[in-house]
């Protein structure tokens, strides 16, 4: 894939008597720690890191009976979350490997595990606020708190609806952040639907044709559509959901 310029981020196995590289990282919050096993067995075999992803969380998180998920990311998270880039930023140092971080998002693909769907809406004083508007709050937050962060800022969308993706794409390139920072396709985590995948990241280039793109979890049967539709670009990547899941 190095050379097509497009990454495959996944947290690879790792065995206790075998190491068999590989450059591109994804962990999540709750499992960054782990990163300090994989910096020491690649070392003994005279191999490195190049790039870590570090994920928001969101599976752990609000994938839950509709009864359990909570009301907004709480102060534990919040805490957890900022621990986690900290932790990030150490292992950075020691290996050398660039990084990014996913401002939190608010999915609205969970309509499966919830039981209805778009259970993070909210509405207050008769304003209804989507997943993408709460994730576009997020993303501002995060930005502001910390821009010496690399970030990777996601846009969100509603459920199994390509054309959602756009309104998320155009504020973020309207604020400038497209130009700073890559965008997260952040909708496709849980679909398996090539023709879904395709159509999603097809209008992000559409809207934004220089944004860089990674797309989160996508079935393999998407990513051959998009490699074949030549909609992954130099720059680009996408993640594994098998290896991303917090184990």
């Amino acid at each position: 894939m190095k050379r097509f310029g497009v990454r495959y981020s996944v947290l690879p196995p790792l065995a206790r008597d075998v190491v068999v590289p590989w450059p591109w990282f994804t962990v999540n919050i709750f499992n960054v720690d782990t990163l300090g096993s994989y910096i020491d067995a690649y070392r003994s075999v005279g191999a490195r890191i190049e790039f870590v992803l570090l994920d928001c969380g969101v599976d752990r998180y609000w994938q839950r009976r509709y009864e359990d998920v909570p009301l907004d990311y709480d102060e534990g998270y919040w805490n957890r979350f900022w621990r986690a880039v900290d932790e990030l930023k150490g292992f950075a140092r020691e290996a050398g490997f660039v990084f990014e971080v996913t401002a939190p998002d608010y999915p609205d693909d969970y309509t499966e595990r919830w039981g209805r769907p778009h259970v993070l809406w909210t509405e207050e004083c008769s304003d209804l606020a989507t997943n993408i508007d709460r994730t576009l709050y997020n993303v501002l937050r995060v930005v502001d708190e910390d821009r010496g962060v690399r970030w990777l800022i996601p846009a969100q969308g509603f459920e199994n609806v390509p054309q959602s993706i756009a309104l998320s794409i155009e504020v973020l390139a309207e604020l400038g952040l497209t130009k700073r920072y890559r965008v997260g396709i952040a909708n496709l985590c849980t679909s398996r639907s090539g023709r879904v995948i395709f159509e999603t990241v097809r209008l992000a280039r559409e809207v934004c044709g220089e944004c860089s793109y990674h797309i989160f979890g996508p079935g393999l049967s998407g990513v051959r559509k998009l490699f074949e539709g030549g909609l992954l670009l130099r720059g680009d990547s996408w993640d594994s959901f098998g290896y991303t899941w917090p184990r």
